[in-house]
């Protein structure tokens, strides 16, 4: 924050009053905000990849609590979202790999 205030010729303050201003949150907030949609979705795109990885990837701190904010964010709790993803990526990986996919999905009445 100190190297863009100078760059734009403004305090740092000055800086996080503005930002507060304009998007309603400090830039911190804004960026574990950004840092958790991206954790949801590389959970969601990539379930196996295993939770550790995907926190320290997003550039998350320690498990424990960001788990606590990723389901106060999002209202679900970690483990049946991590699980609902892996079963959706198998059903996907299940679906490619059959010969007549039109067949497993049930006709509409």
């Amino acid at each position: 924050m100190a190297e863009l205030a100078r760059g734009l010729g403004v305090s740092e303050r000055c800086l996080v009053l503005c930002f507060e201003r304009a998007r309603g949150m400090t830039p911190n907030q804004a960026l574990l905000e950004f840092r958790l949609n991206r954790l949801f979705q590389t959970i969601r795109d990539h379930p196996d990849q295993g939770l550790r990885r995907s926190i320290r990837d997003c550039g998350l701190g320690h498990t424990a609590q960001i788990i606590q904010l990723f389901e106060n964010s999002f209202g679900i709790a970690m483990a049946p979202f991590l699980l609902t993803c892996k079963r959706a990526q198998e059903d996907r990986a299940f679906r490619r790999r059959h010969p007549l996919r039109q067949e497993l999905v049930l006709p509409c009445r």
